[in-house]
């Protein structure tokens, strides 16, 4: 019988709780919806934080950069924002592509996923007149060659429970500029390992665009952090003795 079972229930959004009342347990993958399980009445000892692990990405071939940007009319000079994720309203996407033309005709935008708005943000780069510098690139596995011809991540989502795609910028040591929101906010130590920006604040995102753009010595070091931050934190190895834990803890409580 269902309800005689143990049950853990995962959080990846701040979901409605009445679809969890089987649970025993419930797991949050950022301190933000452990705080929503709790503040919705479920007992404290029963919630947890188990955030996502990031394997080791496949390293990019020696010519990836220069692949990648030659397949898409690139010059070297030029600066490449890459933005890879589900092509949604609440990504942000269609402000980086209306900042597009204030950024300068060497600022190229590359988009790495698939997603409802896709025919949308073609029409808006078209509107813009700027087929020859918003990319998009649909389903991309691996990510390793577009990270290599990328010089700045980009995540404007206007909201974000966690951000995976913050762990996968690290991985490829891609400075990243986030939305100062949600998962982004938890995960980013501003200046250090990537860039915060307020949601949608248009005149915000261009500044700092522009500045990491021209500072390589900002970036470098924000790359360099955010890698290393990405292997002792979320890497496989550096949270299993969590898992571990936890699953002991609850071995201990079912019996």
């Amino acid at each position: 019988d269902v309800y005689k079972r143990k049950i853990v229930g995962r959080l990846g959004g701040p979901y409605n709780l009445k679809y969890y009342q089987q649970c025993t347990h419930l797991v949050g993958n950022v301190p933000h919806l452990v705080d929503h399980i709790v503040d919705g009445g479920w007992p404290k000892d029963k919630a947890s934080l188990m955030t996502n692990f990031a394997p080791s990405p496949a390293k990019a071939g020696k010519h990836a950069r220069e692949t990648v940007r030659t397949q898409y009319g690139i010059a070297d000079e030029d600066t490449v924002l890459f933005i890879s994720g589900r092509l949604h309203p609440r990504k942000g996407i269609e402000m980086i592509i209306r900042l597009l033309p204030q950024l300068g005709s060497s600022f190229h935008l590359i988009l790495a996923g698939l997603g409802p708005q896709r025919e949308t943000l073609e029409n808006i780069a078209t509107d813009l007149g700027l087929e020859s510098r918003v990319h998009f690139a649909g389903w991309v596995d691996p990510l390793a060659g577009y990270a290599a011809a990328a010089d700045i991540w980009l995540a404007p989502s206007i909201t974000e429970p966690l951000g995976n795609t913050c762990l996968d910028a690290w991985w490829h040591e891609v400075p990243i500029i986030a939305s100062d929101t949600g998962g982004f906010a938890w995960l980013i130590e501003n200046n250090k390992t990537g860039l915060l920006v307020e949601p949608q604040d248009d005149v915000a995102w261009v500044e700092t665009i522009r500045h990491l753009a021209t500072d390589s010595k900002l970036a470098k070091k924000i790359a360099k952090a955010g890698h290393a931050h990405v292997q002792k934190t979320f890497a496989p190895k550096a949270l299993m003795s969590g898992y571990l834990k936890f699953y002991q803890k609850l071995i201990g409580e079912f019996n």
